[in-house]
């Protein structure tokens, strides 16, 4: 069976991806600086005494990542990229022609992406990765395996670590407003370039230890101690898209309006202020941000004992898509998405309903801000979406806690 990850065939430097690359990067730079404040440090090969091939490694804090990374590098650098970006249609025909993203399902080892890796260095190119493979919700660097320290132990070319500074405050994922710090500018750098001879005698395990150190940031914990001002819009928008749980009644329907966020249930109240901390509204503070909130639900999640078959949680106006082997996406069904302790199920109609049992899903993720994405054992790849409001990680961590129990 063919991979459903785009295609086999080898990725090519090419001068058009080049000429593109630096048309993009004029435009990225002046809307960014625009929009949000943002501006990026030059990087000098000259200066770091380094040339091509090598790896670039950030942490994933925007939907617009790599744009904004490659608007602070003078060279074409052709990122790994989640391969549901190839599922758009005419959208995915113009980016590979232009750009050559290297695809990859998140979550799941790929060989095909591997190949394409070494195939770029072996073409003295610039391959862009960001190993935790999702955009925070949590403004928290997200934890990721040994697999990106293999890999850079296999190439031996020099690695460059990019930090994005405090982007997350400007565009968390959960939220589609964006925000401006009130004075200066957020900016973006490399923080440190790492030699082969750096590394050639550790081991993964060791190498892993430094990505994760200088890719794993928890910027709330940088944040406590500026203080740093953003000003914006309903800063509290769709946050229940990352936090579902109260932390008073224990239940999972949490909502947002404008610059508040609470439970209609029991009615605990928070609201979120410029500084991107939760402040107290009447009936106190239970966590102040949205990693330790986050965090909270996990263990929330994994403690709470549900009898085998029952129904968990559930919303309205859900709608399944299908990935088929050329890449396009087929709508199945739309209705009402429950998630039981054994299975998700779709009803969309008198006592018509479409099964995925829990046991037969490979992995289970979140893409974009209003997706989930899943990949079956028989080799099926499905995306859910809902509402503007739709509680995506809400099924992430249930599906990994009931996973773990049973584990």
């Amino acid at each position: 069976m063919k991979s459903k990850n785009m295609t086999s065939e080898a990725i090519k430097v090419r001068w058009r991806h080049r000429a593109f690359f630096w048309f993009l990067r004029v435009f990225i730079v002046r809307f960014v600086w625009r929009k949000y404040g943002y501006k990026p440090v030059k990087f000098s090969e000259k200066k770091a005494g380094i040339k091509p091939p090598y790896l670039v490694l950030a942490p994933h804090v925007a939907q617009l990542d790599p744009a904004l990374l490659a608007s602070g590098f003078r060279r074409q650098i052709y990122f790994v990229s989640n391969a549901d970006l190839m599922h758009q249609g005419l959208v995915s025909k113009i980016l590979r022609f232009t750009l050559s993203p290297i695809p990859k399902k998140k979550g799941i080892p790929d060989i095909v992406t591997v190949r394409n890796i070494a195939g770029i260095k072996n073409q003295g190119g610039v391959v862009g990765i960001f190993p935790s493979g999702n955009t925070t919700f949590t403004g928290r660097g997200d934890p990721f395996g040994v697999t990106t320290a293999r890999l850079v132990k296999m190439l031996k070319i020099p690695v460059v670590f990019y930090s994005f500074g405090e982007l997350f405050f400007c565009v968390p994922r959960f939220s589609d407003t964006g925000r401006r710090p009130e004075k200066g500018r957020v900016t973006g750098r490399v923080t440190r370039v790492m030699m082969p001879e750096e590394y050639a005698e550790l081991t993964p395990e060791q190498i892993h230890e430094i990505l994760v150190a200088e890719l794993c940031p928890n910027y709330y914990v940088t944040q406590r101690k500026n203080m740093r001002p953003f000003k914006g819009e309903n800063l509290a928008q769709y946050v229940e898209r990352a936090v579902f749980w109260c932390p008073e009644c224990g239940g999972f329907g949490m909502k947002s309006e404008g610059g508040l966020f609470g439970c209609p249930e029991c009615g605990y109240q928070v609201r979120y202020n410029k500084y991107g901390f939760f402040e107290d509204c009447g009936r106190g503070v239970v966590y102040d941000n949205v990693a330790d909130w986050y965090d909270a639900q996990v263990v929330f999640a994994e403690g709470k004992e549900y009898p085998q078959g029952s129904l968990v949680t559930a919303d309205p106006d859900c709608s399944v898509f299908d990935y088929k082997e050329n890449g396009d996406s087929r709508p199945v069904a739309t209705g009402s998405l429950s998630f039981y302790t054994d299975r998700l199920e779709l009803d969309y109609g008198k006592n018509e309903k479409i099964i995925f049992k829990l046991d037969d899903i490979e992995e289970l993720i979140v893409i974009k801000r209003k997706f989930v994405l899943f990949y079956t054992k028989g080799g099926g790849v499905y995306r859910i979406s809902g509402r503007a409001n739709f509680g995506l990680c809400k099924y992430l961590v249930l599906f990994h806690a009931l996973r773990t129990k049973k584990q």
